[in-house]
């Protein structure tokens, strides 16, 4: 299990819309277990609560880039480029476990202007980790063409994935990467579920049906539905495919961080 399989289902069921591992019943407990403390903080103490954690990521994130950019850069150095990505990956979890996670407990109700500033700030500062990632993200693409699993490691890999994943703002992009995922699963360079992911996100995206189920909302307390599915019939035997588990378990798990 990975910090990466928990990411996507987060993002999947704490926003909408939103591998291959799925994260344990106990890892995902834990995150609603956070998500719980926030929920029970006043809409008061929240807003406290995340003007303090955007100082704190503010800070971490400004630490982090020093250290990377101490670093002798060479886009060429296979360690270079996986250490680039983790570094990318680093700050992309560090603002959606800190920031996005707390900001779901002011959804639901109309935002006092206090709210709406701080609500701002998160959603601004998360798109701007996801704008820089994105664009380093396609510097080392067209260089490489994409991080290869015999070149660069599974782990660099699926730390490319999640870059692009995250990328919404460019779904062009997300497009362009989606094409060379479809390839790359053909001769083994990436894990089928990334392509999975990234075609069910680009789907949702122009409002088509996805394929895989991979991509919902929270429907209620407790209960996580998909987004509609192409095939709902074939739905287990294309996540199958692609080395997900079934679409029953992934909602239970998903349908535990609903609030």
């Amino acid at each position: 299990m990975t910090r990466r399989a928990l990411a996507l289902l987060l993002v999947s069921a704490c926003a909408a819309p939103d591998a291959g591992e799925s994260p344990s019943f106990g890892e995902v407990g834990e995150a609603r277990a956070k998500l719980a403390e926030w929920r029970d903080m006043d809409r008061a103490e929240l807003v406290e609560f995340l003007k303090e954690r955007l100082a704190a990521f503010d800070a971490r994130v400004a630490e982090e880039r020093a250290a990377f950019r101490a670093l002798p850069a060479d886009p060429d150095d296979v360690e270079w480029v996986r250490q680039n990505l983790a570094h990318m990956v680093a700050i992309d979890q560090l603002g959606r476990s800190e920031l996005m996670m707390p900001l779901a407990g002011l959804r639901g109700a109309s935002l006092t202007g206090d709210e709406m500033a701080t609500t701002f700030a998160v959603t601004s500062r998360l798109s701007a980790v996801d704008a820089a990632n994105t664009a380093a993200l396609k510097l080392l693409l067209e260089r490489h063409g994409w991080i290869d699993v015999s070149t660069f490691g599974a782990e660099a890999d699926g730390d490319a994935f999640l870059i692009a994943q995250h990328a919404d703002a460019d779904r062009d992009f997300q497009r362009a990467v989606l094409a060379v995922l479809e390839e790359r699963v053909a001769s083994g360079e990436t894990k089928p579920s990334n392509y999975a992911y990234l075609y069910d996100r680009v789907a949702v995206a122009e409002k088509r049906p996805q394929r895989y189920g991979t991509q919902g909302r929270c429907t209620g307390e407790g209960r996580w539905e998909p987004f509609e599915l192409e095939d709902p019939e074939r739905v287990d035997e294309l996540r199958a495919s692609v080395g997900l588990p079934t679409l029953a378990e992934y909602v239970a798990l998903a349908s535990t961080l609903c609030p």
